[in-house]
């Protein structure tokens, strides 16, 4: 975080694998998913640094999130909850954005999230 020129190239490197196991796990939802859940906490965390390049992130997330829901390992779940909620707190995510989804996700069964 403290010099994100320098790891631009790293950073980008771990996007596109974040893209490529999220088109993979888009396929296959209820697959094993810890390392596509520590890449998305990875990029919640450092996507202030990087902005231009993970402008869809959000998107992508509330997608899955909302298309998936019910599939998903409630760890993963977790996860993507609590990043969506990281960038809503960073100013990357509006509230009314952010609600709809939550409200939905109240018909999961799952007592952590």
């Amino acid at each position: 975080k403290r010099d994100p020129e320098g790891y631009k190239q790293e950073f980008l490197l771990q996007f596109r694998h974040f893209h490529t196991l999220l088109e993979i796990f888009k396929l296959k939802p209820s697959d094993d998913a810890k390392p596509f859940e520590r890449l998305v906490d990875f990029i919640a965390h450092v996507s202030m640094c990087y902005p231009e390049d993970t402008k869809d992130f959000t998107t992508d997330m509330i997608s899955l999130m909302d298309e998936h829901h019910d599939v998903l390992d409630g760890s993963l779940r977790r996860t993507i909850a609590q990043s969506l909620i990281l960038l809503r707190n960073r100013g990357r995510l509006d509230t009314t954005t952010l609600l709809p989804l939550f409200f939905r996700l109240f018909k999961c069964s799952d007592k952590r999230l």
